[in-house]
């Protein structure tokens, strides 16, 4: 039942009504879209009634259920976009075991209190494997977790591993070779994939996956019939025109170099569009939704101004990317130069397969009660399948030579996560040897095979 609640959450978060209303809005039957919020409403109850286990509710609940399977079928006969919407919802972890091999190890993470007296709350596991229910362990607290992300040396010094995958996890993990685990909000911000574990990162002791909800592995993504790749750096931020009382972005030095690798690489096989100087520009972002490319590549600056009291809604706002014209003070909202995670979430891009965010703190953002809102929120939102995201500020040098390594190895016709993890030792063997340098890049649902 854990196993499931944590399924049917990450699903939500994840894949929300912004961008699955969207559809509805533009189809004529809307009658389907009045389905939708009724099915809405008894989720919302179903919802509520799991988080107080009793038998009477648990009556309410299967009541509730069986009145969405008629809506549901409904909307399924409505549009396959709608289908693939409530199918995805509906995975449980019998789903999810179906599509385990026996030596891939599947886990879901979330943070609980296990008693009223407990000062801290609990890093707990819920493990799957090929066989056999999930089981749960403790992994570690709030207060460690939290602990280990302040620390300069967390990818440079193997005794971090111990608190996490060297501990009550390292039994489970004997005779795998494929790990798929889904964050929870503290481990958003933390890329544990890339802990020490002896003398090399944990991500090349296996094949780690890391995923918004391990139902992803249930899922079949269709694949992009778009072939364009879409490239935005070497911005112009008009830092001239900065005002006092504003800090502006200054030029990156590295971006130039980095968007020239990009179309070097993968030139022969997508289409380039280059939006470089002042052509980059929010309308010729936005315009990505009429014609939406199978890769976006977005060299500049990143940013989240939000705090751990920021709202929901606030934080889509304060998580934001900088395009052309974003120094400037006397211009409209709009025109403002900058790209919201909220604007971003109102787009449709759902062909887009991967969403390469190649700034500072792209992977933050608020923590809200089912998941993190910023700019990873507002890219699954609009559709992209996998996202390449920081969850630190970033090294214009370092940043320009992971990215050409990495497209070079898709060029090669190497997998995201293996030409992720070939790139990051490339840095670590010319000179970019600390962490801070090679590990702030985080894959999300970058699982595919050849």
């Amino acid at each position: 039942t854990f196993y499931n609640l944590e399924l049917l959450s990450k699903g939500i978060m994840l894949n929300s009504s912004i961008e699955f209303e969207k559809v509805l809005g533009s189809m004529e039957d809307k009658s389907l879209k009045e389905t939708w919020e009724k099915i809405k409403v008894n989720q919302q109850e179903i919802d509520r009634l799991q988080a107080e286990a009793s038998d009477e509710n648990l009556q309410k609940v299967l009541v509730l259920k069986e009145q969405n399977i008629p809506l549901e079928q409904k909307l399924m006969k409505g549009c396959k976009e709608v289908k693939d919407y409530t199918e995805y919802l509906s995975y449980t972890w019998q789903d999810v075991q179906q599509h385990l091999n026996d030596d891939d190890i599947a886990i879901e993470f979330t943070m609980v209190q296990l008693s009223p007296l407990d000062k801290d709350t609990y890093l707990l596991a819920l493990i799957l494997n090929k066989t056999g229910q999930p089981v749960m362990e403790l992994v570690s607290t709030r207060a460690i977790i939290k602990n280990m992300a302040n620390k300069e040396d967390l990818y440079d010094n193997a005794a971090y591993n111990s608190f996490f995958w060297g501990g009550a996890l390292r039994k489970h993990l004997d005779g795998k070779k494929r790990i798929f685990f889904a964050p929870n909000n503290m481990l958003s911000n933390v890329a544990v994939e890339y802990l020490k574990d002896g003398d090399k990162p944990f991500s090349e002791r296996y094949e780690v996956y890391r995923v918004s909800s391990t139902k992803e592995l249930c899922k079949e993504y269709h694949v992009s019939t778009s072939r364009i790749l879409s490239v935005f750096g070497d911005i112009d931020y008009e830092t001239a025109k900065v005002a006092k009382d504003r800090v502006g972005f200054g030029q990156l030095k590295y971006s130039r170099p980095e968007i020239e690798a990009v179309e070097k690489a993968m030139k022969k096989q997508y289409k380039v569009k280059v939006y470089d100087g002042a052509k980059a520009t929010e309308y010729a972002f936005h315009r990505l939704s009429d014609n939406c490319p199978a890769i976006l590549h977005i060299s500049s600056h990143g940013e989240y101004k939000g705090d751990n009291k920021t709202g929901e809604d606030e934080a889509m706002q304060m998580s934001v990317l900088a395009l052309a014209g974003s120094n400037q003070t006397e211009k409209p909202e709009d025109e403002d130069g900058y790209v919201s995670a909220a604007d971003v979430a109102s787009m449709n891009l759902r062909q887009c397969e991967m969403a390469v965010l190649s700034a500072c703190y792209t992977g933050v953002g608020g923590q809200g009660t089912d998941g993190i809102f910023g700019l990873q929120r507002g890219f699954k939102n609009a559709g992209v399948h996998t996202l390449l995201m920081s969850i630190k500020s970033v090294s214009d040098e370092a940043t320009f030579k992971l990215m050409a390594s990495f497209y070079e190895g898709l060029a090669k016709g190497q997998l995201k996560r293996e030409a992720l993890v070939k790139a990051q030792r490339y840095l670590r063997e010319n000179g970019y040897d600390k962490g801070g340098a090679w590990a702030p890049f985080i894959l999300l649902d970058a699982f595919e095979t050849k």
